[in-house]
């Protein structure tokens, strides 16, 4: 009884040492090619494929064709010269098809798509020859399309693109869609314009992120040459508010956005500060600014300098650079926290150091953005009544390049201190008078507290 049971046991061992033995052989021969492509040696990758044929002929496995194949089929970088060269196409079409035989995926893709025509002949005249070509590599691409369709599919796979490629050529619509689909989930390249060509697709997406992807390509048709002629905004809607819904915070944002400057949907400031605020607790510091612009300018909203402060500090302290200048006008105005003339200085002066990288440089000009060192230091200056102001708001003053409502603000307290003798100026009236009146050209206030617009 004894004997016989070591009997068994030995003949459960040996098939499972051989499949080891050929595992490690096989591991072998591919550790060989990859180690060939890197040093370039022509030799030691045919070494490497031997191996790898050497072990399917112990185990016949459709992956391992595959894999042989691509050895044969696809270039490699071993020429002398360091350039690609095909090994042996047609003998890597001979493993795919092995592959494809015994129901690997990826062996019946390569053939699909190798003899897959790429257009039908020119006319219904053309010669016999080129139809009857045609209508036999269409059929051999099509048989082997479906076999694809009916192997099982690895974990591992990620070529979903090509697989609803396979099921949109034979016809196949519905499943090409949730290939398709699934291909926009994993973020597959190329994925996301299948699935917007027919919006049947978008049923089978579950990812939010491929939503909001999907959503923007959508929402931007007809914009910056795309190649679409049409917007799709009531699909990129959809998907913006499924994705949102789902937690996504650049939906959220989007969503925010829509709401605000009333895109496709009634202006509704308090729906956009509710999603804007969805997506801020994902740490999107762009909208916390946002979030800040909102309650400080108090448009469509309650004005709140406590939440704008609150909102601003946090995006700053996150390294948003663009908040660090409101930040540094709500310690210059006291909005939302105690005036502090020495952080609304150095506020400013980092924001402006972020932007700018030369240090003698004190006006920066970029597009829209218009940021004057001289001014925005004057300011905290003028409120500590210190001479300094003085000097640094006639440096200002020589800047032709300003915002109007900066201009108007520097025209007003400048002609302020000259008027009352204010921050050490001596006083002069006619150059008030000749400053406040420049002031009123411009046709704006002073900047206040009660006022600010950022």
């Amino acid at each position: 009884m004894k004997i016989a049971s070591i009997i068994i046991c030995i003949s459960l061992w040996i098939p499972s040492l051989a499949q080891n033995s050929v595992n490690d052989v096989w591991i072998q021969g591919e550790n060989k090619t990859e180690q060939a492509i890197e040093s370039n040696n022509l030799v030691l990758y045919l070494d490497g494929l031997k191996l790898m044929e050497k072990a399917f002929k112990k185990n016949k496995n459709g992956d391992w064709c595959y894999k042989i194949g691509s050895c044969y089929y696809y270039p490699r970088l071993l020429g002398d010269d360091g350039h690609l060269i095909y090994l042996d196409r047609e003998k890597g079409l001979k493993w795919f098809e092995r592959g494809a035989k015994l129901g690997d995926l990826k062996s019946a893709l390569v053939l699909y798509i190798h003899y897959r025509p790429n257009e039908k002949p020119y006319s219904i005249l053309a010669p016999l020859k080129e139809w009857k070509e045609y209508y036999k590599a269409r059929d051999k691409s099509w048989e082997y399309a479906g076999i694809a369709l009916q192997a099982n599919i690895p974990s591992d796979f990620d070529d979903y693109v090509t697989l609803g490629d396979a099921a949109w050529f034979t016809n196949n619509e519905d499943l090409a869609h949730q290939f398709f689909a699934k291909a926009a989930d994993n973020g597959e390249y190329g994925a996301i314009k299948k699935v917007i060509l027919d919006e049947r697709a978008l049923v089978y997406l579950t990812s939010p992120k491929a939503m909001y992807e999907v959503g923007i390509q959508m929402w931007k048709r007809g914009i910056e040459n795309d190649k679409y002629d049409h917007h799709d905004r009531v699909n990129g809607l959809k998907m913006f508010e499924k994705s949102a819904k789902l937690g996504y915070p650049n939906s959220q944002k989007q969503m925010g956005y829509i709401y605000l400057t009333g895109q496709s949907v009634a202006p509704d400031t308090l729906k956009a500060i509710s999603w804007y605020k969805l997506a801020a607790q994902h740490n999107l510091t762009d909208v916390m600014y946002l979030l800040g612009k909102l309650y400080i300018n108090g448009k469509g909203i309650e004005r709140d300098g406590d939440k704008a402060f609150e909102y601003f500090k946090e995006s700053a302290d996150s390294g948003y650079v663009h908040s660090e200048l409101p930040l540094g006008y709500c310690y210059l105005y006291g909005i939302g926290t105690a005036k502090n003339m020495n952080k609304a200085r150095e506020y400013f002066q980092t924001y402006f150091s972020r932007l700018n990288h030369a240090p003698e440089v004190r006006l920066f000009h970029s597009n829209s953005l218009i940021v004057d060192l001289d001014y925005l230091i004057g300011l905290t200056y003028y409120f500590e009544h210190s001479p300094e102001a003085i000097k640094l708001f006639e440096a200002s003053l020589k800047n032709n390049t300003f915002y109007p409502s900066q201009r108007a603000d520097l025209l007003y307290k400048l002609s302020s201190c000259y008027r009352g003798g204010k921050c050490g100026a001596a006083t002069n009236l006619l150059k008030a008078n000749n400053l406040q009146n420049e002031a009123k050209k411009i046709g704006l206030h002073e900047i206040t507290v009660s006022n600010i617009s950022i």
